[in-house]
């Protein structure tokens, strides 16, 4: 399967930094979910669950408020505060 490079970033550090299949965010239009290859996107993200998904494994995040990027098959996404979760 195709895959992009996903950064996920805080004004403290780098949450992230890899290879990923896709992304689900929370929108604050609502949910959406990110592939290789996507068109150009941004967006406002709102107090949600991010999902990054490998192919390996799927890592989860609780975020509060950012913008999401989507660009030349690369995705940034700049959080205010997050934390990652085990489920």
């Amino acid at each position: 399967m195709n895959t992009f490079k996903c950064n996920i970033l805080t004004p403290e550090k780098t949450l992230f930094d890899a290879d990923v299949q896709s992304v689900k965010a929370p929108g604050s239009s609502g949910h959406f979910e990110i592939l290789a290859h996507h068109c150009n996107f941004i967006s406002t993200l709102s107090n949600g669950i991010l999902k990054i998904n490998t192919g390996k494994e799927e890592t989860c995040f609780s975020i509060e408020k950012g913008v999401l990027e989507f660009s030349k098959n690369q995705v940034t996404i700049l959080i205010d505060g997050a934390r990652r979760l085990i489920l």
